[in-house]
């Protein structure tokens, strides 16, 4: 017999691997969209600051 508890778990269940699926769906995205643009790497996953040569930084300092 099928209770109420197994079918709110069912639906937990469902909703997790939709969530999962939204994120894995996102990620790809990303990855499929930076290589349509031409960059080996998507701009998500880049850290700030590691486009900046150590010549350029000199130029921003002031003192």
């Amino acid at each position: 017999m099928i209770t109420e508890g197994m079918l709110i778990g069912a639906a937990l269940i469902a909703m997790a691997m939709v969530g999962a699926g939204v994120i894995i769906g996102f990620l790809i995205g990303v990855r499929v969209t930076a290589r349509l643009a031409g960059r080996d790497e998507p701009i998500l996953f880049d850290k700030p600051g590691m486009d900046i040569e150590d010549e350029d930084v000199d130029d921003l300092e002031t003192t």
